[in-house]
């Protein structure tokens, strides 16, 4: 689970492990759960925000999590106004996508886009979202799937991991 800082990634992550909402402090390192959903369990790791990662480690060591992944989540902040963050959003997004190394070696990966805070009323729609992250562009091998979720209220986010634990599915047989 990667995206921007402040976009709700930790907390969505104990969301979906305890169905409640739990405000934590900004994540520095990463968070692993693992949550049962939907007959499999998912081994869910909660990576910092890019910023943090370039600051503090070396921009490989969060690649090394992806390619040993089976699946892409990423968080956005659907609040988001500021045009300069919206661009670094969508050059984070595209930057993993575009590696080399997950290219190469999980070319069908799927991606499930979270676009959070839909419980604000200036939130942005998620058309909005999927224009603003160009995801009609993400080549036609690797699914993807936008899903508007409030991690306070907990909707949506069952409907995302029920395509996500879809797609893993197909891949595995």
């Amino acid at each position: 689970m990667l995206g921007p800082s402040d976009a709700g990634k930790t907390t969505i992550l104990y969301r979906l492990k305890d169905d409640r909402l739990v405000l934590p402090p900004t994540t520095f390192y990463t968070n692993t759960e693992f949550i049962p959903i939907n007959g499999m369990t998912l081994e869910i790791w909660d990576i910092t925000n890019f910023r943090n990662v370039h600051a503090m480690r070396p921009h490989n060591l969060w690649m090394f999590y992806l390619q040993h992944s089976h699946g892409i989540i990423y968080v956005v902040d659907s609040t988001e106004d500021e045009p300069s963050r919206k661009e670094e959003t969508k050059q984070e997004l595209w930057a993993i996508l575009n590696n080399q190394g997950l290219v190469n070696n999980s070319p069908k990966m799927p991606l499930l886009v979270y676009a959070n805070k839909q419980d604000i009323s200036y939130s942005m729609i998620v058309a909005e979202v999927r224009d603003m992250l160009d995801l009609e562009s993400i080549p036609s091998e690797r699914p993807w799937h936008i899903q508007g979720v409030s991690v306070v209220t907990g909707q949506g986010l069952k409907e995302g991991m029920d395509w996500l634990t879809t797609q893993l599915k197909a891949e595995q047989s």
